[in-house]
């Protein structure tokens, strides 16, 4: 049971930094378990946030033909979501082994710091 294993876990990560994709989700469970990641020098790094500032969606608009809102895919933009598939899709990034554990811990690292040289590198090109 996960509850079983909160001491050692909290004990492994210690005041470290936490790293995930979409990281409040995973937090809640651990949470509820009784992890306590609340120290105030702790640092969170959300790929699924920082995908968010740093990359674009195509924008929604109304399209008359279909009388309903869709994406506009005539806009300038670089992903078309920024679940952790796509993002490794954008940043040539060849899973591992896709949604078991320590395969995607894997890709959310590349992930970020393939984010991370974006933030530095504003002229940086990840489509070629």
């Amino acid at each position: 049971m996960l509850y079983q294993i909160i001491p050692s876990l909290q004990e492994f990560i210690g005041d470290m930094p936490l790293l995930g994709h979409n990281l409040e989700f995973d937090l809640k469970f651990l949470c509820r378990a009784g992890l306590d990641v609340t120290p105030e020098t702790r640092r969170f790094y959300d790929t699924y946030e920082l995908a968010g500032h740093l990359l674009k969606k195509p924008k929604w608009s109304y399209d008359r033909e279909t009388g309903g809102y869709g994406p506009n895919y005539n806009q300038n933009y670089d992903v078309m979501d920024y679940k952790l598939e796509t993002l490794c899709a954008h940043f040539w990034i060849d899973r591992m082994d896709a949604h078991r554990a320590l395969g995607d811990c894997v890709d959310t690292a590349k992930v970020f710091r393939y984010l991370l040289e974006k933030k530095i590198d504003t002229t940086a090109d990840y489509d070629n």
